[in-house]
Order: C-alpha cells, then structure tokens, then sequence
C-alpha cells in the first residue's frame, strides 16, 4: 500500500488542511466542508475520539449545519461494510476523511490516494502499513 497523504494524529494542522481542500468555479474554498468519518465499531474510547474531533473542528470555526457537513458511518466490525461506506464516503467528495481505529484507517486508505485522510486511534501506523 503506498500511502501519501495520511495525516498523524488530529491536530490544528488538520483543520488547517480544511480551509485548503475542495474549490468551487471561482477557485475560491467552498463555503461548506465535507468530512467523512469512518469508524470501525462502537466503543467508549473511539466513541470520544469522534468527539474530541467534532469539537476540535468547532474550536476551529466548523460548525455542522452552517460551514461543515459530516458523514458519520459506523461499520459496526464488518469488512464488508468498512468497504462499502469507505467507497461511500470518497465517491461523495469529502474534503477530508477521518479513520477511526486501524481497520477503519486501512480501509479508507486502500480507496483513496486522492483525499486526505485523518487517523486516530491507530497504535502503530508504520505496522498497519499507512505510512512508510
């Protein structure tokens, strides 16, 4: 897997990368973001990752149903449906994806090289073969 743009850990840096994706006609940013968030299943601790990241991204002026629309899937721990919703989710032109958890990551990196891609709740990124 050769992966170029994933980005390690959540940070100002990835809002910063949101102000830079996706342009309109004009060549100017696009008034309303779009993230994907693809997470592998439900679990307290990955439940707050989702949610440590929606607040930092309000922290950085993106507001859901003014300037940010979010796709939240869940994939519930089916590789099936960590395929379909990562196809899902890059066919819909997010500006921005966010794995949570390694498989959720993995996924959406084998569907994109094109859109940035977001990781948490990954140990080891060199080992699950994100990054070289």
């Amino acid at each position: 897997m050769h992966i170029k743009k994933i980005i390690t850990g959540i940070s100002l840096a990835s809002l910063l990368l949101l102000g830079g994706c996706s342009s309109n006609k004009t060549g100017k940013s696009a008034a309303v973001k779009h993230v994907g968030i693809l997470q592998v299943v439900q679990h307290p601790s990955l439940d707050e990752a989702y949610k440590g990241f929606k607040e930092g991204l309000k922290d950085g002026g993106y507001v859901e149903g003014k300037n940010l629309k979010i796709d939240y899937q869940n994939a519930q721990n089916s590789q099936d449906n960590l395929k379909s919703m990562s196809d899902k989710l890059v066919n819909e032109k997010s500006d921005l994806l966010l794995g949570i958890a390694t498989p959720a990551a993995q996924s959406l990196a084998n569907t994109t090289q094109d859109v940035p891609i977001v990781v948490t709740a990954v140990t080891d990124l060199k080992a699950a073969k994100l990054v070289n």
